[in-house]
């Protein structure tokens, strides 16, 4: 309800307790609804994580598993080297610093990506 007072003055409105009760429903609802909003933001978040996390997992086990084979296949033909050695643990600690239940760091890897020098006379 409002009471006007003149053109040059804005109106007064006073809700009813009627009005107050529904603008009060509204609220209680709006809160529910951005509280629902934001817990399956949440949980969308989580869920792209673990698949991420499950993805590099595999990509992980994919490579232990060819290294293996690498490994088995120079072993059966007699041609392990140093050099193949060397490359096997390289290869493993790839593996393990791709593997989310690893925790491995990689210092040329996980380092940031080198910049361009400027070109200065």
């Amino acid at each position: 309800m409002c009471i006007f007072y003149g053109p040059r003055r804005p109106p007064l409105c006073v809700r009813t307790e009627e009005q107050e009760r529904g603008r009060l429903a509204w609220q209680k609802a709006k809160d529910r609804h951005d509280r629902k909003v934001e817990l399956r933001k949440q949980e969308l978040e989580q869920l792209a994580k673990l698949k991420a996390s499950a993805t590099q997992w595999l990509e992980a086990e994919r490579l232990r598993q060819y290294i293996g084979a690498v490994k088995q296949s120079a072993v059966s033909n007699s041609e392990a080297s140093e050099e193949l050695a060397d490359w096997i643990a390289w290869a493993r600690i790839k593996a393990d610093c791709i593997d989310p239940l690893v925790a491995v760091s990689d210092a040329i890897l996980d380092s940031p990506e080198p910049r361009s020098p400027g070109y200065h006379y």
